[in-house]
């Protein structure tokens, strides 16, 4: 998932701790490891399919802007 989880402004909770949703993603989707990225800009919504995707179970593929500058506040 993104670090919009914890935005407010895109009804994230500003709130939440990394343990606590490492606790919640466990307790609730079984999910034995959380990895969180930095929401890339400019990706439209903040939601991680928007530029990563799961290839297989041990396997993911990040989208990279070629130019950094593409993806700076606009």
């Amino acid at each position: 998932m993104t670090d919009v989880v914890f935005d407010p402004s895109e009804g994230g909770d500003p709130n939440l701790t990394v343990e606590e949703l490492e606790a919640y993603m466990l307790q609730y989707f079984g999910c034995h490891k959380v990895i969180i990225l930095e929401d890339m800009n400019r990706d439209g919504t903040g939601h991680i399919d928007m530029f990563c995707k799961q290839l297989n179970e041990n396997t993911m593929i990040v989208g990279a802007y070629e130019n950094p500058a593409d993806g700076a506040p606009g």
